[in-house]
């Protein structure tokens, strides 16, 4: 991150007014923003079918970030995922989820996964939670939301996780449980521990030594590719706001699809060394 996006990033997670936003009151959509920047993360003003434009496709691209990271670690752990995957067994045809994790939990079963980012905030930044709410409110409902979509799978895609995560990086229980299984399979690779086991966790000295620095690893990675995310929504739609035109050059498709995998996160995964 560069240091305005870092600034911008603290902001946003302190929730102070952003110093980017000073003297933009609407956005492109001559929608009156507020100024802490959820305008530009909860709202799809001035989005187009194709092409990141105007405003509202830069929240898409920080969804399907999330969901490439989720791939990404299923890689690591040596499975194969598809993508946007349409047509599944108990489904309708025009369902499409995030992805597929092939052969797992177990070789007969593949996992569907689709991504949903919840804010507690609408477009107006006005707060859409009660007061009492607990923690992890809108990601529980994120969940809740998905799951009666996906309720007629059949199996061998009858697993389903909804990774739900709140906009300031909460973690919904059905995304942390994912996760730790996958931290599971991948430890069992390392310390060459039969997966099949009842309790892995048991099978060796060192599994939770190695388990639980590896899944905060990866739960670090989720929460600053959605920090970097949030701020490229704030940073496109201000510059959109600016100069009063559509973002969509060259240089911006580029911006757009560079690599979380970039230069903070390559160091810190080389640290991990997994």
């Amino acid at each position: 991150m560069s240091t305005v996006e870092f600034r911008t990033a603290c902001q946003f997670a302190l929730g102070v007014p952003l110093e980017i936003l000073n003297g933009v009151t609407h956005c492109f959509a001559l929608h009156r923003i507020d100024m802490y920047g959820h305008h530009f993360t909860t709202s799809a003003c001035g989005s187009r079918p194709r092409g990141r434009v105007r405003t509202g496709n830069w929240r898409t691209h920080r969804h399907d970030m999330i969901r490439d990271e989720i791939a990404h670690i299923a890689n690591q752990c040596g499975i194969s995922v598809e993508f946007e995957r349409h047509s599944l067994p108990g489904l309708a045809p025009t369902t499409r989820c995030d992805l597929v994790l092939l052969q797992f939990p177990t070789r007969n079963q593949h996992t569907v996964i689709d991504v949903v980012i919840k804010s507690s905030f609408g477009q107006d930044g006005e707060l859409k939670v009660p007061g009492d709410a607990p923690p992890g409110a809108r990601a529980a409902k994120g969940e809740a939301d998905k799951f009666p979509i996906y309720e007629g799978l059949i199996h061998p895609y009858s697993a389903f996780t909804p990774a739900s995560i709140e906009e300031f990086g909460r973690r919904g229980p059905a995304l942390d449980k994912l996760l730790d299984a996958l931290a599971v399979r991948r430890t069992c690779q390392i310390l060459n521990v039969d997966t099949t086991q009842q309790n892995p966790d048991d099978a060796h000295p060192l599994f939770d030594r190695t388990k639980r620095p590896l899944l905060d690893h990866w739960r670090r990675n989720i929460s600053f590719v959605l920090a970097k995310e949030n701020v490229a929504c704030f940073m496109h739609g201000v510059n959109n706001a600016r100069n009063g035109q559509f973002q969509c050059d060259d240089q911006a498709q580029a911006e757009a699809t560079e690599s979380v995998h970039h230069v903070d996160l390559n160091y810190e995964t080389s640290r991990m060394n997994f």
